[in-house]
């Protein structure tokens, strides 16, 4: 079984504040693949470098039978 994390989240850039969804298919951890997370949001929005996170809160994790 294989799990789906559903998140919230809202990041800050010098010119706006911006939030929407993601899910991963791993819990978010800071130190541990945070930079992966970081990486995904900034694919997924298309915004430049240098924004940060200022909100994340997990909404559901999702158990995926296989």
């Amino acid at each position: 079984m294989n799990q789906v994390y559903h998140y919230h989240f809202s990041i800050q850039t010098s010119q706006k504040v911006v939030s929407g969804m993601i899910k991963t298919d791993y819990a978010v951890m800071y130190g541990e693949n945070y930079t992966e997370l970081l990486n995904q949001i900034q694919e997924q929005l298309s915004v430049e470098t240098g924004f940060c996170i200022t909100s994340l809160s997990l909404l559901y994790i999702e158990d995926i039978l296989e």
